[in-house]
């Protein structure tokens, strides 16, 4: 409706795509992997992540220096690079949350990615985000607006309830999901001071040397 979005094409697809990861894992997945993403399938997730910092280098050199550097960048490349992100962050995230909550006894030694299909399962669905997105469907951008927010919210709350729980050394000691309600309060509350942070910084930046954004 002529709304511009809360995200950029690249943060939409990887926010989208790393919710939609870790909602895969919980819905079809009953085991609490705990295993990062093996040899040599993580090389796969390693270079979605690179292709991902390649594309917006790109497109920064564009917006800061107004010249291109590589090649044109455009929403679509920002789409399909950020989507591939967000199915990597995911597999990283999941065992990552599930071996610093549970205790030891209740973790399966399962690594999140074990086999070359667990690599098409998650480009599957980077290019489910990707095409959901890319075909811009007025009526789901309220919905997409908004799920993709809250993935870049709740990731930054998520990192920070587990640095909170590291710092009190209070790691594998949760056997029970409702028990997690006090670490949960406390990562999105971290996580609501470290965005209002990142705003006014950003536009103290802005202002003072005129840095594009």
């Amino acid at each position: 409706d002529g709304n511009q979005l809360p995200l950029c094409a690249r943060d939409t697809g990887m926010f989208l795509a790393a919710l939609v990861t870790i909602g895969f894992y919980v819905a079809f997945d009953s085991r609490r992997v705990s295993l990062f993403p093996r040899f040599p399938q993580a090389f796969v997730l390693l270079a979605l992540a690179a292709a991902w910092a390649f594309d917006g280098f790109n497109s920064y050199y564009l917006l800061a220096r107004n010249e291109m550097l590589f090649y044109m960048p455009n929403n679509l490349l920002r789409l399909i690079t950020g989507a591939g992100m967000g199915v990597a962050l995911g597999a990283f995230v999941v065992p990552l949350v599930n071996s610093s909550l549970w205790k030891m006894e209740l973790l399966d030694e399962v690594a999140s990615v074990a086999n070359w299909r667990d690599v098409f399962v998650l480009l599957g669905l980077a290019a489910l985000v990707t095409v959901v997105v890319g075909l811009q469907p007025d009526f789901l951008y309220g919905p997409l607006a908004l799920l993709s927010g809250l993935g870049a919210f709740g990731l930054l709350a998520v990192v920070s309830g587990l640095l909170v729980l590291q710092f009190r050394k209070q790691n594998n000691r949760f056997s029970d999901p409702r028990a997690l309600w006090g670490p949960a309060a406390v990562g999105l509350f971290i996580a609501f001071n470290e965005v209002m942070a990142i705003v006014l910084l950003r536009q103290w930046l802005t202002v003072t040397y005129n840095l594009p954004f």
